[in-house]
C-alpha cells in the first residue's frame, strides 16, 4: 500500500495545477468571454484534468504490478504479465476508433464523466 502513496500525491498535484490554471483563466479572461462560456469551459477542463490524473494512476499501477513482489502475489510469470499487458494495449488500440465514433454520436460529456468515474473506481480497487 505504501507504493501507492506517491501515485496519490502526483494525482493531487495534477488536479491542483489544473484547478489553478482553470481558475486563473476564468479570473483573467483575456479574450473577454461571457461568464457562461467560462463556466462551461471550467467544467470541461476539470473533468479532463481529473480524467488525466486517474489515467496516470492506472498506468502507474500497471507498471507497479510488473515487479517480482506483485507478480509473485498474483502467481504470474514475467511472460504471463507481458501477455496480459500487451493484450490490454491491443484491445485499447483496436477499440479506440469504434468507441470514439460511438461516444461522439451519443453524448461526449456524459461519456467522459462516466469514463472518469469508472477509471477512478477501478484504480481504487
Amino acid at each position: 500500500m505504501e507504493d501507492l502513496i506517491p501515485t496519490a500525491i502526483v494525482a493531487i498535484i495534477i488536479l491542483c495545477i489544473n484547478l489553478c490554471g482553470v481558475l486563473l483563466d476564468y479570473i483573467i479572461n483575456p479574450l473577454d468571454r461571457s461568464s457562461r462560456y467560462r463556466t462551461r469551459r471550467i467544467q470541461i477542463w476539470l473533468i479532463l484534468g481529473t480524467n488525466y490524473a486517474f489515467l496516470y494512476m492506472g498506468r502507474y499501477h500497471l507498471s507497479l504490478l510488473n515487479t517480482d513482489r506483485y507478480r509473485h502475489m498474483l502467481n504470474l510469470t514475467e511472460w504471463q504479465f507481458g501477455w496480459i499487458a500487451s493484450l490490454g494495449f491491443w484491445v485499447y488500440a483496436f477499440s479506440l476508433p469504434v468507441s470514439g465514433h460511438i461516444i461522439e454520436s451519443l453524448n461526449p460529456i456524459k461519456a467522459l464523466v462516466g469514463g472518469t468515474l469508472c477509471s477512478g473506481f477501478f484504480n481504487l480497487l
